[in-house]
């Protein structure tokens, strides 16, 4: 029995690594269970995000922001507001517009949203 061979209830309980569900007979460990994350072949997470920009030139502005906010930018969601950025304009985007006009000064942010807009074109 799991709790009989790595340590008693007791000190499970005064460590939290023993949890109780609705059943007071179910004891389980959580320290000797091992989660892996599912694999999910390469070619299906890059079908996603193409698919993902399905139909970029209707979006409106408030989903340009969504998408902004999915990557991890939403610091920029005001000033693409401000601008009216909607699909149609998203696609034109290059590096220059980010930083002169959207004050992306950040390197990085610019290239991780360039890349994105590439995939969306």
């Amino acid at each position: 029995d799991l709790l009989k061979r790595s340590r008693s209830a007791a000190q499970l309980r005064s460590t939290g690594s023993l949890r109780r569900f609705s059943t007071p007979a179910v004891l389980i460990n959580t320290s000797d269970v091992i989660l892996q994350p599912a694999s999910v072949p390469e070619e299906t997470v890059a079908t996603a995000k193409v698919a993902a920009c399905k139909g970029v030139a209707g979006w409106d502005v408030a989903r340009v922001i969504t998408e902004l906010d999915g990557l991890g930018m939403s610091q920029y969601g005001a000033q693409f507001q401000r601008e009216g950025v909607d699909g149609d304009l998203f696609v034109q985007l290059d590096d220059e517009m980010l930083r002169d006009d959207f004050g992306v000064s950040n390197r990085f942010h610019r290239l991780k949203l360039m890349s994105f807009v590439r995939k969306c074109r």
